[in-house]
């Protein structure tokens, strides 16, 4: 299929001011060697999946400026080599932010 899941050996994935507009899937765990990801200026409308807390290689993750909604994912806080989480321009997230 066309499955991100399928992209195991992708590093980086920058998606960026595309007008991209669906959630974000649960598949994106599978993805153990992406260190970089830039998703900034769509309209992703969905909660943060918990399972982006397995992405145990990543170093950037931007998601800000969606439509994002709901907690934070408190595993996030886990990820030891998580450097830039930006979230700014997402109005509908609430809870507290995770604790390193």
């Amino acid at each position: 299929g066309d499955k991100i899941s399928n992209l195991s050996s992708l590093r980086t994935i920058s998606i960026t001011k595309n007008q991209f507009s669906g959630t974000i899937s649960t598949d994106i765990s599978s993805l153990k060697q992406l260190e970089n990801m830039y998703a900034e200026s769509n309209k992703i409308r969905s909660s943060i999946p918990t399972e982006i807390a397995l992405m145990e290689n990543i170093r950037v993750l931007d998601l800000s400026q969606n439509y994002l909604t709901g907690e934070i994912p408190q595993d996030v806080g886990n990820l030891k080599r998580l450097e830039y989480f930006a979230l700014s321009g997402n109005g509908g997230l609430s809870g507290p932010l995770p604790s390193s």
